[in-house]
């Protein structure tokens, strides 16, 4: 006797009438895992300026746009490969009126 089973036969085998509600639940407890996943990259901090960087054979050259920040107030570091620019903005008091 040869027995061949096809793909959709419905196999007769006791299940719980609440095996579909088990199957929704855990499909909802993984999606809400999901979304509570710490992501593993996290995006840098801090507000950066637009620049433009360009080269030629012997220097780079930075433009970076620091609109409300004197020159004499910006801070420029280079550690490594890291340039750093920082610098306060001073907003002048509103009116109180």
């Amino acid at each position: 006797m040869k027995i061949r089973t096809y793909y959709g036969t419905p196999r007769y085998a006791w299940r719980s009438p609440f095996d579909g509600i088990d199957r929704i639940r855990r499909e909802l407890v993984r999606m809400l895992e999901d979304l509570n996943a710490v992501p593993k990259w996290e995006p840098p901090t801090g507000v950066f300026p637009l620049t433009n960087i360009t080269e030629d054979n012997d220097n780079f050259h930075l433009r970076a746009e620091l609109p409300g920040i004197n020159a004499k107030d910006i801070d420029i570091s280079l550690t490594r490969n890291t340039l750093l620019i920082s610098g306060e903005r001073k907003i002048a008091p509103e009116n109180e009126k």
